[in-house]
């Protein structure tokens, strides 16, 4: 029989600490407004690549086991694709009843190949049926603009596209028979002069049928007016009447005093008939720190007649990455995206808003994603989270964030993209989800394929487009963003359906070979699952057959069961589970059934244990008694393990259990105290693990034979 052995001796700890670098100044961008897409006056057409290749994405799904869900994770597609015009600077909104209807939009242009040549202004691009077929315009239908496109589906149907208008001001476009015929409206009015413009606007609507203003839109932007009163403040505007008229505007982030200016606003309604909004404050513009110093918050409860007067949700001088990134110099800001649950759950009435931000925690010195949120309608906020969970200080960047909720479900969703994947000069796109409310949030990547951001040729000094969009609804999501994978820039879709959340502990082999087999799942979601909709798929075969199905049943709450049968014969079983809602959001457990399943094995068991253990060294009586931790596989289970030891070769032999621990862990202290034990005595021990089956088959370590 072999033994390990240890001396008592001393034990020497010695530990190590990592030096952290930080990074440099950001590089600056000193415009006030840039979002307006604009022609490069300056362009010199650049030599295009001619060794490019594009190579398209697989079209098959992919999968990921996410909190609460499986995601399916649909090919990566452009709505409206083209080889002789360029789209960037995305919106997307789903309608509030109905899935099936997305409206999306971007600014567009024509492609020569190398450069730019007309601009169009806000591209608009919809389906009615699911994205199984898509209808679109690069040139808009109801006349060329200046683009910054917002799209907005309210909950009476009626969409609606927000853009600057060609004299500078700020000019909507609404449909009321998805997209066949147009009627535009002004929502904020020329500027006098031909050098101001009414810059970086957003527009949102009451989505609440409920709600007192259910269908009442709202438009917002920075008013860069000089010898105005609101210069470089936020004016909010409204209509009542599906985008016919509006209201006069009001300045809504005046009182904040901002040193420079107030810029990026975005807005968001609550549950009860509220509308927020929030914006990126400069303060330190005249000293030459551009980044954001805040991000202020205004409210209205009475449909924006009046505003409480705004306040800082967060304030952290230059935590703004405002200026250029990449070896090409894009742009970049931290202007805010924000969403408000409106769902009946235990997040009704939060309100959240994310921003990129750089060199303040909880950001690392390369940008990062953060969020805040707050529980009391904007009276107090929360610390910022990182929303990105890749190594903070990793010289990755992550910029450009737009965030929703499916208000079906209240889980989170935040968009943008992200470098981890590889070198910092290229980037793809990731999605982030929280389903508690904000505090956690895993990141999975969207996009099926990776490019290098650059500048569009031809247009604004580093654009490559200001923001990207997501929108979610029933358990699916839609991001969208601009790329060149193709060699130009294009709007692509990439969609993703979150299922059930299935929770069920696989069944281990058995000697049982006469069954029945029962499989016992806990599976939460929030949309009703289809009748019959909750299945157990099996089959027998040592190649993962699947030959069956069983509907499983509700036995209480969550908790549903179905019996595999047996058949008198040693076999190997190979089962999933299937959940799925009734509207067809569904998922597997395991990820990605049936490519992927669960197997065990019905036999009469012969394999020992499998037993692994680090052999302890030499002990110091001071730290004594020692512990002793194994892993410890068996095909059928456990009954229990232990050690046995001695003193010196002639000691009388002794025992002690190990207790099991997570997973295939085991651990337990030597059960006999010092006065037992001189120094420079000898310790021989070996680690005994009995499996589960009938004839308690035993595996050691060392072996037997060792």
């Amino acid at each position: 029989m072999a033994f390990l052995r240890a001396s008592l001796l001393f034990l020497f700890l010695t530990g190590f600490v990592f030096a952290q670098e930080t990074g440099g100044d950001k590089d600056k961008d000193i415009s006030k407004y840039w979002t307006k897409v604009t022609l490069d006056q300056n362009f010199t057409t650049a030599a295009g690549d001619n060794s490019f290749i594009y190579i398209p994405a697989p079209n098959i799904n992919r999968f990921a086991r996410v909190s609460g869900a499986e995601a399916t994770l649909y090919p990566n597609f452009r709505p409206f694709p083209t080889t002789n015009s360029t789209q960037s600077e995305l919106s997307i909104d789903v309608h509030p009843s109905n899935m099936d209807i997305l409206l999306l939009t971007a600014n567009s242009t024509s492609w020569s190949g190398s450069t730019v040549g007309t601009l169009y202004g806000t591209g608009t691009y919809l389906t009615t049926n699911g994205g199984t077929n898509w209808q679109g315009w690069d040139d808009p239908p109801y006349g060329r603009n200046s683009g910054d496109p917002v799209s907005v589906i309210a909950p009476n149907g009626y969409m609606h596209v927000g853009y600057i208008h060609n004299n500078g001001g700020q000019g909507v476009a609404s449909s009321s028979n998805n997209g066949v015929n147009w009627t535009t409206s002004q929502a904020g009015a020329a500027p006098a002069s031909s050098a101001d413009l009414l810059d970086k606007n957003h527009m949102t609507t009451d989505k609440v049928a409920g709600s007192p203003y259910a269908n009442r839109l709202y438009n917002a932007w920075t008013a860069f007016l000089t010898g105005s009163p609101d210069e470089n403040e936020i004016q909010v505007v409204y209509s009542s009447n599906n985008g016919t008229s509006w209201s006069a505007p009001k300045n809504v982030s005046g009182n904040l005093n901002a040193g420079s200016h107030c810029q990026g606003v975005n807005l968001a309604t609550g549950p009860n008939g509220e509308v927020y909004a929030a914006f990126a404050v400069y303060d330190n513009w005249a000293a030459g720190q551009y980044g954001e110093d805040a991000i202020g918050f205004a409210k209205s409860t009475d449909g924006g007649v009046t505003w409480a007067p705004a306040t800082k949700a967060y304030t952290a001088l230059n935590f703004g990455i405002r200026g250029n990134l990449k070896p090409t110099s894009i742009r970049v800001s931290s202007f805010p995206s924000m969403a408000v649950d409106r769902t009946n759950g235990p997040g009704r009435g939060n309100i959240y808003i994310v921003w990129p931000q750089k060199g303040v925690a909880p950001a690392g010195s390369d940008p990062d994603i953060v969020m805040i949120k707050s529980t009391d309608g904007g009276t107090t906020w929360s610390a910022p989270v990182r929303v990105n969970n890749d190594p903070i200080n990793n010289a990755r960047d992550q910029y450009y964030p737009w965030m929703t909720i499916d208000q079906t479900t209240g889980a989170l969703y935040s968009v943008w993209y992200d470098s981890r994947d590889m070198s910092n000069d290229s980037a793809t796109v990731y999605v982030g989800r929280s389903i508690d409310m904000g505090t956690t949030w895993e990141n999975i990547r969207i996009s099926d394929s990776k490019f290098k951001p650059k500048p569009i040729s031809g247009l604004a000094g580093g654009y490559q487009g200001d923001y990207i969009g997501i929108a979610a609804k029933d358990n699916n999501i839609w991001a969208y963003w601009a790329e060149d994978r193709t060699g130009v820039y294009q709007g692509w879709v990439g969609k993703a359906s979150f299922g059930p959340n299935i929770m069920h502990t696989a069944l281990g082999n058995t000697e049982n070979l006469n069954g029945p087999y029962v499989v016992n799942a806990t599976i939460e979601t929030a949309i009703p699952l289809a009748t019959n909709g909750v299945k157990v798929y099996w089959g027998r075969g040592t190649s993962g057959e699947i030959t069956d199905s069983l509907v499983m049943t509700n036995t209480s709450g969550n908790n549903w069961t179905a019996s595999i049968p047996g058949n008198g014969q040693p076999a190997t079983y190979n089962y999933y589970i299937y959940a799925m809602d009734n509207t067809g959001g569904y998922s597997t457990f395991p990820a990605g059934a049936p490519n992927n399943k669960l197997s065990f094995v019905a036999a009469t068991d012969t394999e020992a244990p499998v037993v692994t253990h680090a052999v302890l060294g030499d002990q110091y009586r001071e730290t004594w008694p020692a512990t002793v931790n194994a892993t410890i596989t068996d095909n059928i289970g456990i009954d229990s393990a232990y050690v046995v030891y001695k003193i010196n070769t002639s000691g009388t032999m002794r025992k002690f259990y190990l207790t099991a621990g997570g997973g295939n862990a085991f651990s337990g202290q030597f059960n006999v105290d010092t006065t037992l034990i001189a120094l420079g005595d000898t310790l021989y021990y070996r680690v005994v693990a009995v499996d589960a089956g009938a004839a308690h088959t035993m595996g050691y370590h060392p072996s037997s034979t060792g």
